[in-house]
């Protein structure tokens, strides 16, 4: 799996996550397997002033998050902030399970996605991140 920046990424997965129509300002990157793309990663919210960058994510297929994807995800953020954050409806174990790999920290708010449904905030500090045993120099 090929990792690639590209901005029309953005719209791919805006398509994916319900609720959202646009990211703004953002930096995307895509995932390419076999010549189609099957995960994107888009960093929005920046603020410079604070070193806070939002990362949010959708993927067509499992296994896509692979350490040369994840270090090159990583790099780009960790180049421009000290911080990421990503939001995910709690029910949504694969996200929370990524940002656990990759040494997140989480935070549960009830009901963040609507009366019946809590979210979680996931913290990942370049700290944590570079004692993630998915991080690769």
């Amino acid at each position: 799996m090929t990792p690639a920046f590209d901005k029309r990424v953005a719209d791919w997965v805006i398509a994916r996550i319900e609720g959202v129509a646009s990211f703004g300002q953002c930096q995307a990157m895509g995932v390419v397997h076999q010549d189609r793309l099957v995960a994107g990663i888009v960093f929005h919210n920046w603020e410079p002033d604070k070193g806070i960058l939002e990362v949010s994510a959708a993927a067509d297929r499992e296994a896509w998050l692979t350490r040369t994807v994840a270090n090159a995800a990583m790099r780009y953020a960790f180049d421009n902030a000290q911080m990421l954050i990503a939001r995910q409806a709690f029910d949504n174990v694969p996200a929370r399970r990524i940002w656990a790999a990759l040494g997140a920290t989480e935070f549960v708010v009830p009901r963040l996605y609507g009366r019946e449904r809590d979210g979680s905030f996931m913290t990942l500090t370049d700290d944590q991140w570079r004692s993630s045993k998915l991080y690769k120099e």
